[in-house]
């Protein structure tokens, strides 16, 4: 894992990057693999006998002369310059604090169900409120912050044909409703899940793939305008791989999203 630079652009300007962000990215060092790695097959394992399992189970119990576990993969993080190298060991050996608390968020299901308590054309925001509310956890846990999830739910309240988990699973997206130029956006995805339809990012006017016309930035206004395309999209890929894989389409969002960080880091 090679660390390029160690600042990041937050939408406003350049910051460092995070220790925890930066022990979490180094973290992956060591853990790539292959389908072929990940099956534990080749082209020539289809006719081999089946090797009993590593560790024991109810179902299936190791042999004394069993297989050992596989050896752990070494992962190495460098820098990739020396001023990057000087940073990245400083947060290395930086102690990683304790979490004094887990957050926790309520199940589309279990919010389905609460929902059920309320007459019909209560607000979700209104819903979680009242959830917040009520809720009890233990001391090792709290419960999440709903900002954001209510913002969302005001701005798709007046979207009609949604579900209520329909709804409250477009209010756990990725997004700050701060961000002005979101908000149009965030009503299409809305729709179109609520219409049923299925979309590629070249159906949807509302994603300025215009942006990717102004070439390299030359100034923070463009720049600005890059970054809000590609976390649109990133938006567009998390609805769709999370939960409305039927409703938007993979087609032309990866050659999109490379164009956009091409540009942005070029």
């Amino acid at each position: 894992m090679v660390f390029s630079a160690m600042e990041k652009f937050n939408g406003l300007e350049m910051v460092p990057i995070a220790v925890p962000q930066v022990l979490q990215i180094a973290g992956r060092a060591g853990r790539f693999r292959v389908s072929r790695d990940d099956t534990g097959k080749n082209e020539t394992s289809e006719n081999k006998p089946e090797e009993p399992p590593a560790v024991s189970t109810p179902e299936n119990v190791v042999p004394a002369t069993g297989p050992l576990p596989p050896a752990p993969k070494t992962g190495y993080v460098t820098g990739y310059n020396k001023s990057n190298h000087i940073k990245l060991r400083e947060a290395m050996i930086t102690p990683v604090q304790p979490i004094g608390k887990a957050r926790i968020q309520p199940l589309p299901q279990a919010v389905e169900l609460f929902a059920q308590f309320f007459p019909k054309g209560t607000p979700l925001s209104r819903m979680i409120d009242e959830l917040m509310r009520l809720a009890r956890v233990s001391n090792l846990f709290e419960m999440a912050d709903f900002d954001d999830q209510k913002a969302v739910a005001d701005l798709i309240e007046k979207v009609d044909g949604l579900t209520m988990t329909e709804r409250y699973k477009l209010c756990c997206a990725p997004v700050k409703i701060q961000e002005g130029d979101k908000n149009n956006v965030i009503q299409a995805f809305a729709q179109i899940v609520a219409s049923g339809r299925s979309v590629t990012i070249l159906d949807m006017p509302e994603i300025d793939l215009e942006a990717l016309d102004e070439g390299i930035p030359k100034d923070m206004m463009t720049m600005a305008r890059l970054e809000s395309l590609h976390q649109t999209l990133m938006l567009y890929l998390w609805l769709r791989y999370a939960h409305f894989y039927f409703h938007f389409s993979r087609v032309h969002i990866f050659a999109s999203k490379y164009d956009v960080n091409a540009l942005i880091y070029s």
